[in-house]
C-alpha cells in the first residue's frame, strides 16, 4: 500500500484588523447680515461621524457678538454700522480635529447713516449706495504698532478733489461701510483711520463710484 504523506496547511495569524481613524466633524451655515440694534442670532449646523464630543470657537469677531463654545451660537445687537471681515467659526472634536466655516464677511445697516452729529451730509438724496472696503491697520506712521484704533473718517464729494462731505465711523472693529442715499453721480471716496488720541493716518487712495 502506498503512504501519501500529510500536508498540513498553516494559517498565518495576523494582528486583527486596524482601527478606522477617526474622523473629522462637518460644520454648516452662513452668519447673517443685520441691522444697528436688531437681535442678531446664529447657530451653526454641525456634527461628528463617530459620535465625538464637540466645542466651538471664532475668531475675528466684533466686540458686540456673544458666542458660546458648548453649541457656536452668536447673540448680540450691533452698535453702529460697517462691514465686518474674516469671521471663522470653527467646530473640534475630542480628538482634536477641527472643520471651520468659510470665512465670513457681514454687514451692518442702519435706518439712514451712522454720520456723527456734526458730519456734513450729501444735499442730494438719492436710492444709490456705494460699498467701501479697506483693511483695518495693525501699525501707525512710524512702523510702531497700532494699539489704540478708534475709528474711520470717510471723506467722499463729487470732485476728486473736493471730498468736503464726511461720515464719522467710530468702530475699529469695522473694515468697510455703504455710503446711502446717493443720487445718481459720480462720486470719489477717500478714508482716513483715527486714534484714541484722536491723531488721523494719511488718506487713503481716492477711488470713484458711479451711481446710476
Amino acid at each position: 500500500m502506498r503512504n501519501f504523506g500529510l500536508v498540513l496547511c498553516l494559517l498565518a495569524v495576523g494582528a486583527g484588523a486596524a482601527s478606522p481613524a477617526n474622523r473629522a466633524p462637518t460644520i454648516s451655515g452662513k452668519l447673517p447680515d443685520t441691522r444697528v440694534g436688531a437681535d442678531y442670532y446664529f447657530m451653526p449646523k454641525a456634527s461628528d461621524p463617530d459620535g465625538d464630543t464637540l466645542t466651538f470657537s471664532i475668531s475675528g469677531a466684533p466686540g458686540w457678538m456673544r458666542f458660546r463654545e458648548s453649541d457656536g451660537r452668536i447673540v448680540g445687537q450691533a452698535d453702529a454700522e460697517g462691514i465686518y471681515s474674516n469671521i471663522v467659526v470653527s467646530v473640534r472634536d475630542s480628538h482634536g480635529n477641527t472643520t471651520s466655516l468659510p470665512p465670513a464677511t457681514i454687514t451692518i445697516t442702519g435706518s439712514g447713516t451712522s454720520a456723527r452729529a456734526g458730519a456734513q451730509l450729501s444735499p442730494a438724496k438719492g436710492t444709490g449706495t456705494a460699498t467701501l472696503t479697506w483693511t483695518p491697520p495693525t501699525q501707525n506712521d512710524n512702523g510702531t504698532s497700532l494699539a489704540n484704533l478708534a475709528g474711520y473718517r470717510i471723506s467722499y464729494g463729487t470732485k476728486p478733489t473736493e471730498l468736503t462731505l464726511t461720515i464719522e465711523l467710530p468702530n475699529p472693529s469695522a473694515s468697510g461701510y455703504i455710503v446711502p442715499n446717493l443720487a445718481p453721480g459720480t462720486y470719489y471716496f477717500s478714508v482716513r483711520s483715527y486714534n484714541s488720541q484722536g491723531k488721523e493716518s494719511t488718506p487713503s487712495k481716492v477711488v470713484k463710484k458711479v451711481v446710476r
